[in-house]
């Protein structure tokens, strides 16, 4: 499975906004692209799909921007990666394969077994997690 460059900058700015989450503050365009070194032209067309699949929302208005459409510990690492890529391993359907002699048609369900275990992980792994595990790294350990 290979994550696309859109897809790590979508989560790149949903991290933005998870922290933002807390303080109730609204995220503009220009931040994040500053804050993540992601092109502002290309950030926007990743926050209108983010906003159409209903993960993000966005604030008209001077202090605008945008913001979560729902809790951190409700969007996992599959919502956000679906949004931008579709499914996560496209697969033939049985109809496709059946074109194929012998075994061919048999890999269908390894296929269908394999996605599901890939969602599953991604799933699980909610941004909430994502922000906790880099927050708690990023602190400084203090040794006596």
């Amino acid at each position: 499975m290979r994550i696309s460059a859109k897809a790590e900058y979508a989560l790149l700015a949903m991290m933005e906004l998870v922290q933002a989450y807390g303080n109730h503050e609204v995220v503009s365009v220009e931040e994040i692209a500053r804050r993540q070194r992601i092109p502002q032209k290309y950030l926007v067309h990743i926050l209108i799909q983010l906003k159409k699949n209903g993960l993000i929302e966005s604030r008209r208005g001077f202090n605008g921007g945008y913001v979560l459409a729902r809790d951190p510990a409700r969007v996992t690492l599959g919502d956000v990666i679906r949004a931008m890529e579709g499914p996560v391993l496209a697969l033939r359907t049985p109809a496709e394969t059946s074109r194929h002699e012998g075994h061919g048609a048999s890999f269908v369900f390894f296929w269908e077994a394999f996605r599901s275990q890939i969602e599953s992980v991604l799933d699980r792994i909610t941004m909430k997690d994502i922000h906790e595990q880099v927050t708690h790294r990023r602190s400084p350990m203090y040794y006596i």
